[in-house]
């Protein structure tokens, strides 16, 4: 995790061939999981400067 703040979480993931995948400014009211290498992330609640997430495999 990047960065976390009220306008939301900021996320970088690098692949094994070094490509980096940045997704900006998540927030639990996007209407959805974002997806990365296979992987989907949620935002559910963001207090602060923490953030909860939810991490699973795409189905």
């Amino acid at each position: 995790m990047s960065d976390v703040g009220p306008e939301g979480v900021d996320l970088s993931s690098v692949d094994a061939s070094g490509f980096t995948s940045n997704l900006l400014g998540q927030r639990p009211d996007q209407g959805g999981p974002s997806t990365v290498n296979e992987l989907s992330i949620a935002v559910l609640t963001i207090v602060g400067d923490t953030a909860k997430l939810r991490l699973f495999p795409v189905k």
